[in-house]
């Protein structure tokens, strides 16, 4: 591992390491480390330049020191430097002075341009400067190789793709200009002087760093750069003479405010062949041969899946986490990521769009707020992130002033629309600007002109950006912190009401057109995901409706949503608005709107399973619609209504209603509706028990469904189908109908259909004895369930992992994930989830032999749910083996005695119940010997009978696989290797 070629430049030593450019800058332990181990480097410095070398005594006896070298006409000087802890960039600058003095030299002759702020050229000729001329003058600056990056006290973090690509793109031939454009405090110049010192040995002539930060006048920006190229007051001649052979790196910080001298530098281009210049800019400069690299905002978590990824590795994975720790333990050593405040830290990066100035400014208050802390105050970005380092610019001081910069910069129209694209949440369309914006109708060429140049405006200046998407029409976006600073400016001016009522009325519209489209059927999927892509707008369009309490609009626009919240699952989302709607004052007038609204609230309800509120905004919604005569949105009201009283057991009355919508369905020709009807009828059967009538007419609609241009119609039935494969024992079957399930709703969008088929692969998974792809299957589910707030989805999940805690042994983590499942039963009317729930910990009970206890719970269990249906065929087996255990361990008299209590409880009541001590009434087994578990023994017995692993599996209705854990673990307690053996310590032990 070679160190090739070390310099020091300034206050930074630059070497290569693997292939690697690496920087250490003097004067810093890092500084003194590498000296111990290296025997050369070169010196470069305003005062000269020298050749530095280790060295020791000629006999060995001294230690080792450094000395100085330099040759210049046929003759070397030197100059002693002194040792290791000598070496301090006082020390090195003073030994360049002596050596460029000894040899009679000016400075410009030997070294690079000055570092803005750091240290002066000296006088051209010390020794008599009216003699130089400017032709001798140009002639010495012409031997110059310049280096002036400033030197960097904190490291580039999350940056190494992008600077191998800005590098890539200045190392192709074509490319002469390179516009780094993006927002402020984005880090654009780290990124600009990181290129700049990997490319500085691939130009002859060197780098140049022009910082234009102080310049305001454009037609200063030459001036700045034949200044740093010692021209002193050189003009746009003087520039392009001097650089026309030479191969030099122009790098230009902080272009924005001087735009109109872009031209300049095109024309020193064009002047300068081998001149390539890289600009950071806020905006684009629209040059001849410009070639853009936008600089993004650093990588952010996806909150969903951030628990996935393993502590150590996130702040390497995700950079915008990376930085805010870096700069965090800058300040506060001792903070740390934990898994208590991982996701707090997240959330605040992601709240900080990953803006690196943001997050360092942020990180800054850890000192003094704890991330929770921090977090809650970030909802006022602009005033938490302040008090940046005294020593950057000024505009970067404050988050406030760096936006502030961007904005003053805008023309007044600019401006205006700025401050109105805060109106928009997640993105909007140029349409939905012109409407919104104040701009005309986007269909007239005029008005579209005008919205393309303005917005085109912004994002040239980076104050937009385009959404990454596949799309007809262009998205536009702006990060949430700039998006805070455009309110905050929309307020000031006094417009913010006028134009929320606008973008509100404008989404109203939308929503009602793709409403219109969701119930004729058609295009189903490009409506959704329309809707979709407007989902933030349209929260914020409901949000803005109920805070004013503008009843009629609130209704109408979340009667809109309804079917887009149940074809994308967010059941919780759309029962939530659709409350907040309804529940506002209103005159008691019966509307189209409102009868829709309440039919969609009662839908909703019932696919959570909350049976009585569907019931009752249900039978409200059927009056409205009958007294309103309005014939579709009464079939809908009656069908759904028809299977919330199903779900009741109301099975005649329920069967009447939806004979009912179907009538109503054929009369008024709507094919969607009478599709619904009839998959009605099929969840009527199911629920009445009736597996063969359910199969039946859900495969007859399944056969229909392409023909009625329906997602529901695709859904539904292969939802219905996999339930009867299970409950047949036909997992095979199950499996296919759930991964076309799976297909469908992934792209649909539909996360609880979606869970519905990772549901059912869980349970095929689970009963094919793959213990582990079970539970990754069911921990998926568990996370959707957080995404759409499902309490019923949650409890079924955190039973399916009790189960397979059981199936593993673990009988306390068993019990306290059925526990955790019936937390939730409050929350639905789902009879039949909160009776599987309580069957688990029946099963727990029984393999702890606490029978009394069992045969409790069993008889809460079977006042919930109809074995037949709510069970699929190995679990229906397994329970009927329980039900025989228990009755032939208690007794006949006690079991049945037990079983009738139970029947009569609260799942809260039957949890309840211990185990009677002493336990006179049971016939309970002895305990097993060397820890064997109830199951274990089962296996042994079946084992020592002569059965092979394949006929026990059958026997106890498990895998295998399972069998063959079991052995695993009981040769491992009973200390034996054969079945053999195994057989005689069963018999020895009476096992048998």
């Amino acid at each position: 591992m070679g160190q090739n070629h070390p310099a020091v430049q300034e206050d930074m030593l630059i070497y290569q390491l693997d292939g690697r450019t690496q920087m250490i800058t003097l004067d810093t332990s890092e500084w003194y480390t590498w000296l111990v181990t290296a025997s050369t480097f070169t010196f470069r410095s305003p005062f000269g330049t020298f050749t530095a070398r280790k060295e020791r005594a000629g006999n060995k006896r001294g230690g080792w020191y450094w000395k100085a070298y330099r040759r210049r006409g046929g003759k070397l000087l030197s100059a002693y430097i002194g040792k290791l802890e000598s070496l301090t960039i006082e020390r090195l600058h003073s030994v360049a002075a002596q050596l460029n003095r000894e040899n009679g030299l000016t400075s410009s002759q030997v070294i690079y341009a000055n570092t803005p702020g750091g240290f002066s050229l000296p006088a051209l000729s010390t020794a008599a400067p009216a003699r130089v001329s400017h032709g001798e003058r140009t002639s010495r600056l012409m031997k110059v190789r310049f280096f002036n990056l400033p030197s960097q006290l904190t490291s580039l973090v999350g940056r190494e793709q992008d600077t191998a690509g800005v590098c890539a793109l200045l190392r192709r031939s074509e490319v002469r200009l390179l516009t780094l454009p993006g927002p402020g405090g984005v880090g654009k110049t780290r990124l600009a002087l990181a290129a700049a010192v990997e490319l500085y040995n691939e130009f002859a002539d060197g780098v140049l760093f022009v910082s234009l930060a102080p310049v305001r006048d454009p037609h200063l920006v030459i001036s700045a750069i034949a200044d740093l190229l010692g021209l002193h007051h050189g003009t746009l001649k003087d520039v392009q003479h001097f650089l026309r052979s030479r191969h030099l790196l122009l790098v230009v910080d902080n272009f924005e405010q001087v735009a109109s001298a872009a031209p300049l530098i095109e024309e020193v281009l064009l002047a300068c062949p081998q001149v390539k210049a890289l600009i950071t800019s806020r905006a684009v400069l629209h040059l001849q041969g410009e070639h853009e690299f936008p600089v993004l905002p650093l990588s952010l978590p996806d909150l969903h899946t951030l628990s996935q990824v393993p502590a150590d590795d996130i702040p390497d994975r995700y950079a915008a986490i990376g930085l805010f720790m870096q700069r965090a333990q800058a300040l506060l050593p001792q903070f740390q990521l934990t898994s208590e405040n991982i996701r707090t830290i997240a959330e605040i990066c992601i709240r900080l769009d990953g803006l690196p100035l943001a997050i360092e400014l942020a990180a800054a208050r850890i000192k003094l707020l704890p991330p929770q802390a921090l977090l809650a105050r970030l909802s006022q970005r602009l005033a938490v992130l302040t008090d940046g380092a005294r020593t950057l610019p000024e505009r970067q001081q404050t988050l406030r002033k760096t936006l502030q910069w961007s904005y003053d910069l805008l023309n007044a129209g600019e401006q205006r629309l700025f401050r109105r694209l805060s109106a928009f949440a997640g993105g909007c369309t140029l349409e939905a600007i012109a409407a919104v914006c104040g701009l005309g109708d986007v269909g007239g060429e005029d008005q579209t002109s005008d919205v393309l140049s303005v917005v085109s405006s912004l994002l040239d200046n980076s104050l937009v950006y385009q959404v990454k998407q596949e799309a007809e029409e262009p998205r536009l976006a702006m990060l949430e912190t700039v998006c805070e600073y455009a309110l905050a400016c929309l307020q000031e001016h006094g417009e913010a009401e006028d134009i929320r009522r606008a973008h509100t009325l404008y989404y109203l519209s939308l929503a009602e057109e793709i409403a219109l489209h969701l119930m004729n059927g058609g295009q189903q999927l490009r409506w959704l995901r329309q809707l979709a892509e407007e989902q933030e707008n349209l929260r914020a369009a409901l949000g803005f409706l109920i805070e004013h309490q503008e009843v009629e609009l609130a209704v109408q626009l979340s009667g809109a949503l309804w079917r887009y919240w149940v074809n994308r699952g967010y059941f919780s989302e759309g029962r939530y608005w659709l409350a907040a709607s309804l529940e506002l004052p209103h005159a008691g007038k019966r509307t189209l709107a409102r009868a829709r609204a309440l039919c969609g609230a009662g839908d909703l309800a019932l696919r959570q399973g909350n049976y009585q509120d569907a019931t009752a905004l249900l039978e409200e919604s059927v009056a409205s619609y009958q007294e309103l005569g309005e014939t579709r949105g009464l079939a809908e009201a009656l069908l759904h209504l028809g299977l919330s009283l199903a779900s009741a057991q109301g099975f005649s009355e329920a069967r009447a209603l939806i004979e009912q919508s179907i009538a109503l369905s054929r009369e008024a020709e709507d094919r969607r509706l009478l599709g619904h009807a009839l998959d009605s009828l099929a969840r009527l059967a199911w629920k009445q028990g009736d597996i063969e009538a359910t199969r039946a007419l859900a495969e007859e609609n399944l056969q229909a469904a392409p023909q009625l241009g329906e997602i529901r119609a695709q859904i539904s039935p292969r939802k219905l189908l996999a339930t009867v494969a299970l409950v047949q024992g036909d997992y095979a079957r199950a499996a296919d109908l759930a991964q076309e399930l799976l297909a469908i709703s992934q792209e649909v969008g539909d996360r609880e259909s979606e869970f519905s088929a990772l549901y059912t692969l869980g349970t095929v998974a689970l009963r094919q004895g793959d213990n582990a792809q079970a539970l990754a299957l069911y921990n998926r589910c568990l996370n959707f369930t957080s995404e759409t707030g499902s309490m019923r989805n949650s409890s079924m999940a955190l039973a399916r992992l009790g189960e397979i805690a059981y199936e593993q042994g673990n009988y306390t983590l068993a019990a306290e994930r059925y526990r955790e499942s019936l937390s939730y039963a409050g929350t639905f009317e789902d009879r039949e989830v909160v009776g599987v729930t309580l069957l688990g910990l029946v099963r727990v009970a029984k393999a702890e032999r606490r029978y009394w206890r069992a045969a409790h719970l069993l008889g809460a269990v079977e006042t919930r749910i109809n074995v037949r249906i709510d069970l699929d065929a190995m679990a229906r087996v397994a329970y009927e083996r329980d039900v025989a255990a228990l009755r032939t361990y208690l007794g006949d008299e006690a079991y049945t005695r037990a079983r009738d209590i139970g029947s009569r409880m609260t799942p809260q009541q039957a949890v309840a119940i211990s185990e009677p001590a002493p336990a006179a009434t049971l016939n309970a087994s002895p305990v097993y010997p060397d820890e064997l578990s109830e199951r274990e023994v089962e296996v042994l017995r079946l084992v020592a009978s002569g059965l092979t692993d394949v006929q026990v599996a059958d026997q106890l209705v498990i895998s295998p696989r399972t069998v063959q854990g079991h052995l695993r673990s009981i040769y491992s307690k009973i200390r034996v290797n054969s079945r053999g053996a195994a057989t005689r310590y069963a018999v020895e032990r009476r096992l048998v």
